[in-house]
């Protein structure tokens, strides 16, 4: 995750943390154009329209190696 992040960072890519994705929104080509979902911080539900989309799970701690930071 850290290479992903770092790359993210360098090129200007906007990430959300503490946030669920609830629906996956669909274009007309069947591809994935976005997200619906909960942002823990606020407890809003957002719409967030993307051309590209990058899923990246936590559950660090429910196994023994991982690359979480401590």
């Amino acid at each position: 995750m850290q290479a992903l992040h770092k790359q993210m960072r360098k090129c200007a890519i906007p990430s959300r943390h503490e946030f669920l994705v609830t629906k996956l929104l669909t274009g007309n080509e069947e591809r994935i154009a976005g997200v619906i979902g909960v942002d823990f911080q606020t407890g809003g539900i957002i719409h967030i329209a993307a051309k590209t989309v990058i899923l990246a799970t936590g559950g660090g701690e429910l196994y023994l190696v991982n690359s979480n930071m401590p």
